[in-house]
């Protein structure tokens, strides 16, 4: 019984502190990944700016509401309305392969008895560059557009629709040739590189590809698909066709096809390519008549008399698209509703190309779910009898995207990404909510840092010292006992002997030091009666353990209790 009570009151406690870290910003994410932010007007924090759809028409828009649930999925819903419009923004973290995404919808109800015309705009940093699919900062994809927009004046004569990271200075050509073979961009995962070219008229072009491979030197990784309008698909190895750091050139006779105005140049990334990242070079187009040799080409003899040239990810590259907003005019009939969705990169990763993608909205929700089975549905099954279910999962959330992992040894902070924030209270604090609710797996991975050495950098300023005493960067005077806590708790609450067993020899050092007059003279009142429950429960391990400690440690707890 005093076990269960112990846990039980420090869960309480885990659950009150972990819970009011939230405040106004609500996190998601996946376990163990960098979460992003999520603010009371629903705007989206991401390490590369901020994003949110507002609307622009009808005028007056106000929040209404939000909620933070964290089962199946942390997600955060914003309710805003405008007149009879209603616009709720959901926000979550999609496990997408090889980088997850946050999901952002935009779902637009008329609740008015007649059909109303909306304007929608995705507001994002005036630095991000859309294009048709993709918004792209720093060569960066951050934002992937799953719902397609209305015609877009292409504002330019020529150049990228998006997605690709420029290279200046990566080829190293091994030959005379245009400068341009120095510089490429990247189709980074597979992202096509798209250009467009004007061209009213009909008449035939030539246009000249240029390639120059300088990361492979064995055929068979970057094999490419090349497609230019009104010509057949092709393929080519740069490796197999050049060699490593050779320039070489691809000639097509060209025309636009579709009779769009523009003429097309799309790479992308073979199906039997294990190095999925498009590159190009430069391109050159030249008007009808002009005699194309692609030797005096390659060796840029004839840049002059190009009527488009790009040193394509160099100085003389430019987006397709001016910059500008993104922006969705849109009809709602009454009584009907529409709903729009984007793709975010989360930190440290980046949108994915939804031209390359199979999953549907339904898809990436469950995979999330799946994610964050194991974290909550243990959680969930206090729903029908605990009040505070909700509180708990938001404060298991909470520490799953908030612990810092190196190695395989994790640390709970109570701020995302700040290791100068760690304490031993929160520690202890998150271990017993996660034994509470039966996630013993979990706890015993955020103890790992107390009884295994070496702990690799930057946790190794957490580990026990040689005179078996436990710091925090904050320098608690109570960090002795929580440490020895957040062990001793867990062995007593999960019974495992074997465990047990294990951290004995941590939690003893522990004990020890607090024994030392030393140590005990720079105890506070509230420093001594945490080291006391600390002890105490290292008397019941040893007790677990049928040691001949108990007596001792019950008695320094009592020891201290009486001096506090």
């Amino acid at each position: 019984m005093r076990n269960a009570t112990r846990i039980a009151v420090l869960a309480l406690v885990a659950l009150v502190a972990l819970t009011a870290c939230a405040q106004a910003d609500h996190l998601i994410g996946s376990p163990d990944m960098a979460p992003s932010r999520v603010d009371a007007d629903g705007v989206v924090h991401e390490d590369w700016g901020t994003a949110s759809v507002v609307l622009e028409e009808p005028a007056g828009i106000r929040v209404t509401g939000q909620i933070y649930e964290v089962a199946p999925v942390p997600t955060v819903v914003t309710s805003k309305a405008a007149g009879t419009m209603v616009l709720t923004e959901t926000v979550y973290r999609a496990p997408l392969w090889p980088s997850a995404a946050d999901v952002l919808t935009a779902h637009v109800e008329n609740r008015g008895p007649e059909a109303q015309s909306v304007r929608l705009r995705l507001a994002l940093p005036e630095t991000v560059s859309t294009g048709e699919h993709l918004g792209v900062l720093g060569g960066r994809p951050v934002v992937g557009l799953l719902a397609k927009m209305g015609p877009r004046v292409r504002t330019r004569a020529w150049g990228c629709s998006g997605g690709v990271s420029p290279l200046p200075g990566w080829a190293k050509p091994n030959a005379a040739c245009d400068p341009a073979f120095g510089n490429i961009s990247a189709g980074m995962g597979g992202v096509p590189i798209e250009y467009a070219f004007a061209m009213a008229d009909g008449q035939k072009r030539t246009v000249v590809l240029g390639f120059c491979e300088s990361h492979w030197s064995v055929s068979g990784h970057r094999p490419l698909k090349v497609s230019v309008e009104g010509t057949p698909e092709t393929e080519v190895d740069p490796i197999a066709r050049w060699g490593q750091h050779g320039p070489g050139c691809l000639e097509f006779d060209a025309f636009d096809h579709d009779g769009d105005g523009y003429l097309d140049v799309v790479i992308s990334p073979h199906p039997n390519a294990t190095d999925k990242n498009t590159i190009l070079n430069v391109i050159w187009v030249f008007e009808p008549g002009v005699s194309v040799d692609p030797a005096q080409v390659l060796r840029g003899e004839l840049t002059d008399q190009a009527a488009y040239y790009v040193d394509v990810g160099g100085q003389k590259d430019q987006p397709l698209y001016e910059g500008g907003p993104v922006a969705y005019d849109l009809d709602v009939a009454a009584g009907e509703a529409t709903t729009l969705a984007f793709l975010l990169a989360c930190p440290g990763g980046q949108a994915p190309n939804p031209q390359n993608m199979v999953w549907t909205l339904e898809a990436m929700r469950k995979a999330a779910a799946d994610v964050w089975r194991d974290w909550l549905g243990q959680a969930a099954k206090t729903d029908l009898v605990d009040p505070a279910a909700e509180e708990r999962r938001q404060a298991l959330a909470r520490i799953a995207m908030s612990r810092f992992q190196a190695n395989g040894y994790f640390a709970p902070l109570p701020e995302p990404g700040r290791l100068d924030s760690f304490t031993h209270a929160h520690a202890a604090q998150c271990v017993a909510l996660l034994d509470e609710v039966g996630i013993h797996d979990e706890a015993e991975r955020l103890l790992r840092a107390y009884w295994d050495a070496p702990l690799p950098e930057p946790l190794a300023a957490l580990a026990q010292a040689e005179d078996g005493r436990w710091r925090d960067p904050v320098d608690d005077p109570c960090a002795q006992g929580l440490a020895l806590e957040a062990l001793a708790g867990h062995a007593l609450a999960t019974g495992d002997l074997e465990w047990a067993s294990w951290v004995w020899p941590k939690l003893k050092a522990g004990a020890q030091w607090l024994a030392k007059p030393e140590a005990q003279a720079g105890l506070t009142p509230e420093a001594k009666r945490a080291a006391a429950q600390g002890l105490q429960s290292c008397a019941q391990v040893a007790t677990l353990l049928d040691l001949p400690e108990a007596e001792s440690l019950d008695a320094l707890a009592k020891q201290l209790l009486e001096g506090g």
